[in-house]
């Protein structure tokens, strides 16, 4: 358990030591929004929305047993999870319990003694969960609203747009028009062992 606990402390603490975000200069300064974040707290509808869209087969986590399919099956609780919320978000202020997860590992492939070997898993709450994608929401309304989302780049996380499938068609298409003119491509995928920066 320590190799683990020192292996996954130092390749997480190398990608961003500082915890700093230095925007780079290649980055084009956005104009000012025409529309206004909505500093609003979710309503109960925004909330039931989150929560239905949610996996009912996710795992709780171990820290305090909340199964979103609870929630699911609650008004009351989803009432109470609402209230709940709305005082978070007045207050700007992340309850310390949401702020901790459970994190297992699942093994990959190879020696079991490896802790690169494995993958790690972060259990959150569901409350935490429900509240960071009605913040993602509203961050997301915002920009849209302000167009400063590319979608023509940006496909990921998009609501009603799956990426995959467009950038699946697209590179059918290039293949296929390669293929009628009697061209050459070339494609290249990436693998990247840690996509997502923490």
């Amino acid at each position: 358990m320590t190799d683990c606990l020192s292996y996954f402390s130092k390749s997480l603490a190398k990608i961003n030591p500082n915890k700093l975000f230095v925007i780079p200069s290649w980055i084009p300064k956005l104009s000012d929004p025409e529309v206004q974040f909505n500093l609003d707290p979710p309503t109960y509808q925004q909330i039931t929305n989150v929560i239905r869209k949610m996996k009912s087969s996710g795992s709780p986590c171990p820290l305090d047993q909340l199964s979103i399919i609870s929630f699911k099956h609650c008004p009351y609780l989803r009432t109470y999870l609402t209230e709940l919320i709305h005082d978070i978000w007045l207050s700007g202020t992340v309850p310390t319990e949401w702020k901790r997860a459970c994190t297992i590992l699942i093994h990959k492939k190879g020696n079991n003694n490896d802790p690169s070997n494995f993958r790690p898993i972060t259990l959150e709450s569901i409350p935490l969960k429900v509240f960071t994608s009605c913040l993602r929401n509203a961050v997301y309304s915002f920009l849209a609203s302000n167009i400063f989302v590319e979608h023509n780049i940006q496909k990921g996380f998009t609501p009603n747009l799956s990426g995959t499938l467009e950038h699946t068609a697209q590179m059918a298409d290039i293949i296929n028009k390669a293929r009628i003119r009697q061209r050459s491509v070339v494609i290249t995928l990436l693998d990247l062992t840690q996509p997502h920066p923490i």
